[in-house]
């Protein structure tokens, strides 16, 4: 679901959870951003303060024990010990070594000998009676026992200035042992011993740095040596001190308090390195009961950096491999630099960040807690009047105008937009107002429209309507004449045909006159009868033509009032097509109220096309008519005067006749004559019979023609009818329209 989905109630919360939580999550990145750099740099000072404080303070300490040893070495009470215990070196004469190591160290457990168990001999101050050396050793052991005790040095060494160790108060497997030829001739004891004999002078130390010892058992190892010098300054022997790890270890890890497991992850870190690399204590976060000395190993630009020196401080990884922010300084002794590391892990310095950031998270909680819930209450408040009025606008839009706006009386935003809501309603009422009144004068167009429809359609039939019905009954009085003129067409040509046959007759006898004109007498009186016969028929034929030619000259006059009779109908079209063209016009005028108006003026505007051109295919047909009825009229003309003639020829031959007995000499001419005068008739006849087959053929086409405007005008007052029946019916419809209005 988009926000734009969402209700103002809905968003309002969501909008202050989302800013409250923004800012306070903003807010607490910055300030554990600038607590973590704090830290950081709160962590730097601490740790570069430690370190220098850590390296001061174990400066100090291998300074006292510098100190120590140049105190010892001039204490008159040492250099006695020193002189008493080379005497009882002497007294034994030999095999010194086997005899002190096998009473003092004891390592074959026999009574009688040293008790105490390997790590415990220094408790053992020698038999009571003894040799001179067990003497002196009873004597001195306790002093020097405390003093190793309370210094809490790892041993203390007497050396003769043969290279012997005649005394230690730990008694490990280097005591008794030479430092020239012994086993140990190879450690740093030694070489702490021939340094100082090399350079028998008044304060001068040896210091040598950490390492395995083996007759320590492989502990770690560090040993600083001083001469003894005689009062004339002569080389009598030399003190050495085995460096006490464990105060070492207490200085650099805070005093020593014994910690370990979860407790050492809040601990500082505090480390001697070496030039090798390798630790030089214990580390405070090593597992109880293990040891880093010379095991643990640390290197990296820091470590460099210090060896060569300097200090700083890095953020790097350390012998764990975990990330710590480290101080280091570089700290001299007698020739030896170690680097003092002071280290602080990075989870360790942000945990306080941590936990301001849990803090700031639940307090970021509980504002987002707050803000939600005064997000929902104001948003409650808020959006109650903006549901009432998007209710209000949901009335106003579905066009309930009567609904109250709420919230007018505020003077804050929602007021503003309720007062412009209620514009909006105004606004409504007054279109709707004018809405209304559009519908009515609409409807009241509609009603004249429709009225007008029908006095259009009224008006169209009285006009039209006639002249269709004129049209039709012209039609079947023009099927009347046209069958007429068919069935005279048909009669002339019987005729014809029986005034060719007489003729056909008629030059028969004349040739049989002329071949036995002896027989001219006794067949003159049926010749005489036959001429008369032609000349009734040729009366007869006169008469039928003439009847034919008044008959086709009426059929002319049928044509022509038809023709008028289209010719009004044509006009009657053309003004129908004004009309509908105005009412065309006036429908485009009145927009959406004539869309119903444009549609019937088109139908009307159609038909009345139609119309036009089917009259003016009856012009056409009726054109043609009339050119047939002429050409009848014409061919009528001719067959009556031809039959005129004939009269005047069968009258001249019954006159001829009659003289037969007077002129008998002219029988033979007068037959030819008679001959001649049928041979013509003979051919009228035939121009009679093409005549009448041409005026039955115009009469066919007349008929046809007649059956095509029958059938025209019947389908024109069909048309006329329907178009007139829903123009009514529209008029019908808007009556009860306006009477359901009242």
């Amino acid at each position: 679901m988009s926000l734009a989905n969402l209700k103002i109630s809905q968003k309002l919360p969501l909008l202050i959870t989302v800013l409250a939580a923004l800012s306070a999550g903003v807010t607490g990145y910055f300030i554990v951003q600038e607590a973590s750099a704090d830290a950081l740099t709160a962590s730097e000072k601490n740790l570069v303060g430690l370190g220098e404080a850590r390296t001061e303070t174990l400066n100090n300490y291998m300074g006292s024990i510098s100190e120590d040893l140049t105190v010892m070495a001039h204490s008159d009470y040492v250099r006695q010990a020193l002189r008493d215990f080379k005497a009882g070196w002497a007294d034994m004469t030999v095999n010194q070594t086997e005899r002190l190591q096998s009473l003092y160290i004891n390592p074959d457990n026999v009574p009688g000998r040293n008790p105490n168990p390997v790590g415990e001999k220094d408790k053992y101050d020698g038999p009571v009676e003894g040799t001179l050396y067990d003497q002196f050793h009873r004597t001195y052991h306790p002093w020097f026992h405390r003093v190793q005790q309370t210094r809490e040095y790892y041993d203390i060494f007497l050396f003769d200035k043969s290279g012997n160790i005649v005394y230690t108060v730990f008694k490990e497997l280097d005591f008794a042992t030479n430092m020239n030829n012994g086993p140990w001739k190879d450690t740093d004891i030694a070489n702490a011993f021939r340094a100082v004999r090399d350079h028998a002078e008044d304060g001068y130390q040896a210091f040598f740095d950490f390492r395995p010892y083996k007759p320590s058992y492989d502990v770690p190892a560090s040993f600083i040596a001083q001469p003894i010098l005689g009062p004339d300054g002569s080389f009598e022997g030399a003190i050495a001190f085995q460096m006490p790890i464990s105060r070492i270890n207490k200085i650099m890890n805070g005093g020593g308090s014994e910690q370990s497991g979860a407790d050492h992850a809040s601990k500082i870190g505090a480390y001697i390195i070496g030039a090798d690399g390798l630790m030089r204590n214990d580390s405070v976060f090593a597992p109880e009961g293990t040891s880093t000395i010379l095991k643990a190993k640390v290197t990296g630009p820091h470590i460099d950096a210090g060896l060569k020196g300097e200090e700083g401080y890095a953020v790097v990884p350390d012998y764990r491999g975990l990330q710590v922010a480290s101080s280091y300084t570089p700290l001299d002794f007698l020739g030896t630099r170690w680097v003092i590391l002071t280290e602080e892990s990075l989870a360790n310095i942000r945990a306080p960040i941590n936990d301001m950031r849990n803090a700031a998270l639940v307090t970021t909680l509980l504002i987002l807690a707050v803000a939600s819930v005064i997000g929902f209450f104001f948003s409650r408040r808020l959006a109650a009047p903006i549901s009432a009025m998007t209710a209000a606008m949901g009335d106003l839009a579905r066009g309930n105008f009567d609904v109250e706006i709420p919230g007018r009386e505020r003077g804050d935003e929602i007021g503003t937009m309720a007062a412009s809501v209620q514009v909006f309603k105004e606004n409504g009422l007054e279109a709707k107002r004018l809405r209304d009144a559009q519908e009515e004068n609409e409807r009241q167009a509609a009603i004249e429209k429709k009225k007008m429809m029908a006095e259009l359609a009224d008006r169209f039939d009285a006009e039209v309507g006639g002249s269709i019905q004129n049209l039709a009954v012209a039609a079947e009085r023009l099927q009347g004449a046209a069958r007429t003129m068919e069935n005279t067409a048909r009669e002339a040509q019987e005729a014809s045909s029986s005034v060719a046959s007489a003729s056909e007759e008629t030059s028969a006898n004349a040739a049989t006159v002329a071949s036995a004109t002896e027989e001219m007498t006794a067949s003159a009186q049926e010749i005489s009868h036959q001429i008369t016969d032609v000349a009734a028929k040729a009366n007869q034929a006169s008469t039928n033509a003439s009847r034919t030619s008044k008959e086709v000259d009426q059929l002319n006059s049928l044509v022509t009032n038809i023709g008028e009779v289209v010719v009004a109908i044509k006009d009657i079209a053309e003004q129908t097509n004004l009309l509908a063209l105005n009412a065309t016009i006036e429908a485009a005028r009145a927009g959406e109220a004539g869309k119903g108006f444009a549609v019937v003026a088109d139908e009307v505007k159609k038909l009345a096309n139609e119309t036009a051109k089917k009259t003016e295919e009856i012009e056409n047909r009726i054109t043609e008519i009339q050119g047939a009825t002429g050409s009848a009229v014409r061919a009528m003309q001719e067959i009556i005067t031809n039959i005129e003639d004939i009269d005047a020829s069968s009258a001249g031959t019954a006159g001829a006749v009659e003289e037969q007995n007077a002129v008998i000499a002219e029988i033979t001419r007068n037959i030819s004559e008679v001959s001649e005068a049928s041979q013509q008739v003979s051919n009228v006849i035939g121009n009679v019979q093409v005549a009448a087959s041409e005026t039955g053929n115009a009469a066919q086409m007349l008929n046809a023609s007649a059956d095509d405007i029958a059938q025209l005008a019947d389908g024109l007052e069909k048309a006329v009818s329907g178009f007139l029946a829903r123009i009514r019916d529209d008029h019908e419809d808007s009556r009860n329209l306006r009477r359901a209005a009242e």
